[in-house]
């Protein structure tokens, strides 16, 4: 069992941040570190590091996304099951964002967007997004674990949707899953 201390994190303050991201090493955990870099800048205007895992010369606060072995050992062995997701602080401010099977972790990564920055998408046209702006970021000692709520697809949705550049970014970002990798292969994930 994964054990975390509840314990809040200031990832932006004064438009500086002791932070950066660790990504993993599949293509889904380095897009939703990126997600996670982009919208805290435009949030803040402040620009997270991203290094692979192993880097030294990073910020002493992590943000791990997805699974790295410098994760689990910071955090200790992972059990989430299948279709779950998950978002962890521990001792020292450290943060892991993680997923099980394909887009986990980006859903783990959106959760914690809106949760923490209030990030929304509301519809998949330029535009359609909410970016609260905030000179400072805590996160208050959040952590969750979920499952995933449409994990067998969002029915009507993806008819409306489908074939918009954005139908991935929209179904990720609003807590769905991709039905197929297909539909993800024209965008960034």
């Amino acid at each position: 069992m994964l054990s975390t201390l509840m314990l809040a994190a200031t990832l932006v303050a004064g438009g500086k941040s002791d932070y950066a991201i660790v990504a993993g090493t599949n293509e889904v955990e380095n897009v939703a570190a990126d997600e996670i870099r982009e919208i805290v800048a435009r949030s803040t205007g402040v620009v997270l590091p991203i290094g692979a895992a192993g880097v030294r010369a990073l910020p002493s606060r992590r943000i791990f996304v997805g699974y790295t072995t410098e994760a689990e050992k910071a955090f200790g062995r992972d059990d989430l099951g299948e279709n779950e997701y998950a978002v962890s602080e521990g001792k020292g401010g450290d943060i892991w964002i993680r997923g099980e099977g394909f887009g986990g972790t980006a859903l783990a990564a959106y959760a914690f967007l809106e949760d923490v920055l209030g990030y929304r998408m509301f519809t998949p046209e330029e535009g359609g997004e909410r970016i609260v702006r905030a000179d400072t970021v805590d996160t208050h000692g959040y952590s969750m674990r979920r499952t995933q709520a449409f994990p067998f697809n969002r029915g009507l949705t993806h008819t409306y949707l489908y074939g918009t550049t954005n139908l991935c970014a929209y179904l990720f970002r609003n807590g769905a899953r991709i039905p197929r990798k297909t539909w993800a292969a024209k965008t960034k994930y």
